[in-house]
């Protein structure tokens, strides 16, 4: 059951396992799958996946300066109806610099509903 006055705001910290995916529903939104690992109680590290959807602007700027592995965090709303998903509201990772840079910047945005 789905009620629209309630959100669940999620923080994912973890690494890009999958490189942006255009989905076929034609929304001009991308699937991403975010891993992170953590450390259970007997100090064993597990780990686990989530399918992260993201808007254009950020999957432009994955594609562009993103690499498999790296370190991202994502702040979004969690749905789940069939299936549990993340909407991304935004998207911070450090993108590395080119050897015309100095220092690294990181990049944060905001997505924008309306």
């Amino acid at each position: 059951m789905q009620y629209a006055e309630h959100e669940c705001i999620v923080f994912l910290s973890g690494n890009l396992t999958t490189m942006p995916i255009i989905t076929a529903d034609w929304t001009k939104n991308a699937i991403i799958s975010v891993t992170r690992k953590y450390f259970t109680s007997k100090k064993k590290i597990e780990s686990e996946s989530y399918t992260v959807t993201i808007n254009q602007y950020d999957t432009a700027r994955i594609i562009q300066s993103g690499f498999l592995e790296m370190p991202i965090e994502i702040h979004g709303e969690l749905r789940a109806k069939d299936k549990t998903d993340i909407i991304a509201t935004h998207v911070e990772f450090v993108k590395y610099p080119t050897s015309n840079q100095t220092g690294s910047i990181a990049y944060r945005s905001a997505y924008l509903s309306s």
